[in-house]
């Protein structure tokens, strides 16, 4: 069994390693805290509790983020399993590595139920955190790896727990061919209904490829999930306008080819359906106070999903193709049809243009 001395050894070489930018000062100090905060607290194999967050702080490096990710894996059971608050990490390290800590154990705190609407308020949680900064969801996927690696030392009933909360987050390193990433962009969004107006929106969240080599090379999966602002709009000049603002976590699952140009540079493209699942919105009109009573502007909204609203659940067919470089950057343009009528009345359905930046680990 390794000592805590060659755990923060072997985290701060993962540093230098993939990390050289990273500030060594910082992290140390980190470390000190973490330690002291952690003090007396016993993982279940017995080792010191600090050993698990200087793992995942390795981990963390290992994928290439900055000081202040690293900071916060050392960190990230302070706030929940210690009796440091927001306020002293923030005093100590910043704004930004206590806003993420605070993020990570908001994460931990989602609680899975059979309800529809708890489990929509989670995901909407879940994915809120993802929106504000990508970072929280990569410390809490770095925690699930090494949860899943010290599993032997759980109970059966635990080992099922992790495992299920692991799945899609931390497994996904096991295999070879599989990789994992971040992305985000723009929509340019529509309604396939007369008279209204395509809106600008955003999209953001983890990816993953799977190549399968086993059938040709270049062939692979393409799958994630994703925090996507739909809809559309109508406006009147500046007399009166409309805008529907559906957020949807929506899952893809495409088939793809990836062709090799020389090692540093590679175009893809791939197809395949997704779903989507309507987790919260507004409907928003605002029209000039002149046209209703003569008064000040007049502006009304009310959720887009409900009983008289949107539908809740999306399904249809995503295109998209891009290019690759360094095997790590990527950018793509994609196109999706949705098949089901968003709204009964007027029998619309989703459309959005994707534009896309990727960073592949």
């Amino acid at each position: 069994m390794e000592t805590r001395e060659e755990h923060y050894a072997s985290m701060m070489q993962a540093v230098q390693r993939y990390a050289p930018s990273a500030d060594l000062e910082e992290i140390q100090k980190a470390y000190e805290y973490a330690d002291r905060k952690h003090q007396n607290q016993l993982r279940k194999s017995g080792e010191p509790y600090i050993i698990h967050p200087l793992a995942v702080a390795e981990i963390v490096a290992e994928i290439g983020l900055d000081t202040d990710a690293i900071v916060a894996a050392l960190l990230h059971d302070c706030l929940e399993d210690t009796d440091a608050s927001f306020d002293e990490i923030s005093h100590m390290f910043g704004q930004t590595v206590a806003e993420l800590v605070e993020g990570v154990t908001k994460l931990t705190r989602v609680q899975y139920s059979t309800t529809e609407e708890q489990q929509m308020e989670n995901l909407r949680k879940m994915f809120m955190a993802m929106s504000k900064d990508i970072r929280v969801i990569l410390i809490k996927i770095s925690d699930r790896l090494h949860n899943m690696r010290t599993l032997e030392y759980q109970t059966p009933a635990k080992q099922v727990s992790k495992s299920m909360l692991a799945i899609g987050l931390g497994s996904i390193n096991a295999q070879d061919n599989l990789r994992w990433g971040v992305t985000a962009g723009m929509n340019v969004s529509s309604l396939n209904v007369t008279g209204l107006d395509s809106r600008v929106g955003f999209h953001a969240g983890v990816k993953a490829e799977l190549g399968l080599p086993q059938f040709t090379e270049g062939l692979y999966m393409d799958f994630g999930a994703l925090l996507s602002l739909k809809g559309a709009k109508v406006e009147a000049g500046s007399m009166a306008s409309f805008k529907i603002n559906p957020y949807y976590l929506e899952i893809p699952v495409h088939i793809g080819y990836k062709y090799a140009v020389n090692d540093n540079f590679s175009v893809f493209a791939n197809a395949g359906p997704y779903i989507a699942i309507g987790l919260f919105g507004k409907a928003k009109m605002t029209a000039d106070g002149s046209l209703v009573d003569g008064g000040s502007k007049v502006s009304e909204s009310e959720n887009v999903f409900g009983d008289d609203g949107f539908k809740r659940f999306d399904l249809g067919l995503g295109l998209k193709a891009g290019i690759e470089i360094s095997k790590k950057y990527q950018f793509s343009i994609g196109y999706d049809f949705g098949f089901i009528e968003a709204e009964e009345l007027m029998g619309c359905k989703n459309r959005n243009l994707m534009i896309s930046l990727g960073l592949m680990f």
